[in-house]
């Protein structure tokens, strides 16, 4: 049986930023985490950076979204402010534990999200307008995973 992650931990991850960086070349192939923007070079090639399982993605774009999903080794995810109104790609990160969306003012459902069987939290900041998306499954004794959704009021739930 997995480990609940710890909420405080997983709440800095998530807030916590580095500066982003000008390329996926400039990476170390020891790094853990990462920043990223939609002018950040060679986003494809971030699957190839196997260590790193925690990712700040600020303003990509809509044709960004997908080649991050592609790095199916994420855990931890927060997404600034990627006015994308499709989610969906976001199914491929199967092994994705935290999700954090905030300023995502184009996502129009959360279609995809479901599928994310592994996630035990989800949430925005504390300040996060009511566009803010949140979610987060639990998973019954049987192993259903329940999802529940918020579109108002951010949180962070366990």
């Amino acid at each position: 049986m997995r480990s609940v992650p710890d909420i405080d931990e997983t709440i800095h991850l998530l807030a916590h930023t580095a500066p982003p960086i000008r390329s996926i070349d400039e990476l170390d192939e020891r790094a853990r985490a990462v920043h990223v923007t939609r002018k950040t070079a060679g986003l494809e090639r971030l699957p190839q950076r196997s260590a790193v399982h925690v990712l700040w993605a600020s303003h990509v774009g809509a044709r960004e979204l997908p080649l991050l999903c592609a790095a199916d080794q994420l855990t931890h995810l927060a997404i600034y402010g990627c006015p994308s109104p499709d989610l969906r790609p976001l199914r491929q990160l199967t092994r994705l534990e935290a999700l954090s969306l905030f300023l995502n003012t184009k996502a129009s459902s959360l279609e995809g999200l479901g599928e994310l069987h592994q996630i035990v939290l989800a949430g925005a900041p504390p300040r996060a307008r009511p566009a803010t998306l949140s979610l987060a499954l639990r998973h019954d004794v049987d192993g259903d995973a329940r999802g529940f959704a918020r579109a108002s009021r951010p949180a962070v739930t366990t």
